[in-house]
């Protein structure tokens, strides 16, 4: 499926650290994909987006991140791909949510997000 790729919200959501729990899968907003630049507080951009699949092994395709659950409900792929049987990732609801990101390994190539 040819997919156009200028439907991108630049969320960022899909290149923010998640986490799965038993009840959902969590979108972790402060520390990212080492290439995810923030611009604003609902602006992200990649900054080697032309060249991610070789700068960025770890990064995927929307059809494998769709696949892998990494794109929230609200994503244009998730429209285009389908809604149905699918669960994306979600923020935190509270606090001790929150608190789960405190006790994970973090991959190699996750970073915090710089204000």
């Amino acid at each position: 499926m040819n997919i156009p790729e200028n439907i991108c919200k630049k969320c960022g959501f899909c290149c923010m650290e998640k986490l799965q729990t038993e009840k959902a899968i969590l979108i972790n907003k402060k520390r990212a994909c080492k290439f995810l630049k923030k611009i604003d507080n609902n602006t992200y951009i990649c900054s080697v987006y032309d060249k991610r699949l070789t700068e960025a092994p770890w990064c995927m395709s929307a059809v494998y991140a769709y696949d892998a659950h990494a794109l929230p409900m609200a994503c244009p792929y998730v429209e285009i791909l389908g809604k149905d049987g699918y669960v994306g990732p979600r923020l935190p609801r509270d606090e001790e949510e929150e608190k789960l990101f405190k006790n994970t390994s973090i991959f190699h190539f996750m970073e915090d997000i710089k204000e």
